[in-house]
């Protein structure tokens, strides 16, 4: 057991190296699950024209007990509002619950509470904000359902977290003001169900999210993301998705479940690496390379059989470009977080709106993606999901645990040759931490070259 949790960490700490070195956006609030300390939380922050994703040595705290603790951000440019305030973190809920908890946060002895946030000006006065909370979603998992967060203003949670105002106190903050939130956290030193070594569901799909079983293996994947009224989605299931490994024509869809006379959101995102279609050091793939995509119908399809087509505007500006990684496929047909916001189609639905049952559906044409490259074995993607990412480092550590502890393989044939990064026909840590050490340079738009990560691939 010490065996298989030392890997776990290790593999959480280089997973959080690799995100600090990306600069992801809000896709991106996330660290890896941890079950044995030291733990991690660390506060995102969007505030006018300012924003902060990803830890720092100053917005982020470690520790190993219960106790009161405190993390920081300092305006570089200042701001009248605050958009958005969140604390993620590496605790694993799910090693303070019982056994087989639905809800590891309500269920479990872990427990956490907002002490104090406060502004503090140049001049060293110190402006208290007026903390509301807790409100229903907010202290709550994140998005890949294991880690501890904790909403105190964040507008994609549902429901929507304002546990602060909107509005800093005064004239706002100003450039060198720091913004600090101290709390407090319970039942990290209680007797807590730790022993989880024997849940493999907790090992394999924390750093990946949670439907990614359903794409097949040797595909892209595009899928949509909807909100309308008191409806969203945010990740890929089998009906939202589409599959495809060439050229060609597709659709997806969301069938409504309460219905909206509008509609907020309507985001395509895919596992598409748009530098693999684009010339080497190209700063712009999407503009600069081969790939092109266009949205050819909107429609809603109405519980009798009547389909209403929703008129698209587009495409704008930033419609067609990478998503908050830099280097995925993203079509934004009506976003609001994007610069500049995208609106290519009417936020009022047709008719009457959309009624529960009814089906939207977009259909799109991609181009430029030539031969599938997933007909041979790619190294580095052990998953074989067209994409190189802390997933595939997962996968290795898993097999080299199995390895360790005489257990039979976790992989196929191809995917140990798509491990085994370095060539020399074993697969452990290096190959791991070479794979994270490409992540990294990837989501930086560093353009790596895979040679130089990956020894095999050269050979």
């Amino acid at each position: 057991m010490k065996h298989t949790n030392f890997l776990k960490r290790m593999l959480s700490v280089l997973s959080a190296a690799a995100v600090g070195a990306s600069g992801l956006g809000f896709s991106a609030l996330a660290l890896e699950a941890v079950e044995e300390p030291p733990y991690t939380m660390f506060m995102s922050v969007k505030a006018g024209g300012e924003e902060i994703w990803e830890p720092t040595e100053e917005n982020s705290v470690e520790f190993s007990t219960d106790g009161s603790y405190e993390m920081s951000y300092t305006f570089t440019m200042g701001s009248a509002s605050i958009e958005a305030l969140i604390i993620d973190s590496s605790l694993n809920a799910y090693s303070f619950a019982p056994e087989g908890t639905a809800d590891p946060i309500a269920d479990g002895t872990l427990d956490m509470t907002i002490d104090s946030i406060t502004l503090t000006r140049v001049d060293g006065t110190v402006d208290e904000i007026t903390y509301n909370g807790p409100s229903e979603s907010a202290f709550r998992t994140g998005d890949n359902g294991s880690c501890v967060r904790y909403n105190i203003l964040n507008q994609w949670t549902d429901p929507i977290v304002t546990d602060i105002d909107t509005a800093l106190p005064g004239d706002g903050a100003a450039a060198g003001d720091v913004l600090t939130v101290a709390f407090t956290l319970t039942g990290i030193s209680g007797d807590t169900d730790t022993d989880t070594d024997t849940d493999t569901d907790t090992d394999t799909d924390t750093d990946t999210d949670t439907d990614t079983d359903v794409t097949p293996e040797g595909t892209y994947n595009m899928f949509m993301s909807v909100k309308a009224g008191g409806e969203e989605i945010w990740e890929r299931t089998e009906e939202n998705t589409a599959y495809f490994s060439t050229d060609g024509t597709y659709d997806m869809s969301y069938t409504f479940t309460m219905g909206s006379a509008s509609i907020e959101a309507l985001i395509i995102d895919s596992n598409i690496n748009s530098y693999d279609f684009a010339p080497e050091g190209t700063s712009d793939p999407i503009a600069d390379g081969t790939l092109d995509m266009t949205i050819d119908s909107i429609t809603l399809t109405r519980t009798d059989g009547t389909v209403e087509e929703i008129t698209h505007n587009g495409p704008s500006d930033s419609a067609f470009r990478t998503g908050d990684d830099g280097s995925s496929v993203r079509y934004n047909i009506l976003n609001q977080w994007t610069d500049p916001v995208v609106t290519d189609i009417d936020t009022t639905l047709p008719g009457d709106g959309a009624a529960a049952g009814d089906i939207l559906t977009v259909t799109f044409t991609i181009t430029g993606l030539g031969e599938s490259p997933f007909s041979e074995v790619s190294y580095g993607d052990v998953n074989g999901d067209g994409v190189i990412a802390l997933s595939d480092a997962s996968a290795i550590l898993l097999e080299y645990a199995s390895i360790g502890a005489s257990l039979p393989s976790t992989m196929t044939e191809d995917q140990r040759v798509a491990a085994d990064v370095d060539g020399n026909e074993v697969i452990n840590i290096a190959d791991a931490t070479a794979v994270l050490s490409y992540y990294a340079a990837y989501a930086a738009s560093l353009n790596p070259e895979l040679e130089k990560y990956f020894p095999a691939a050269a050979q």
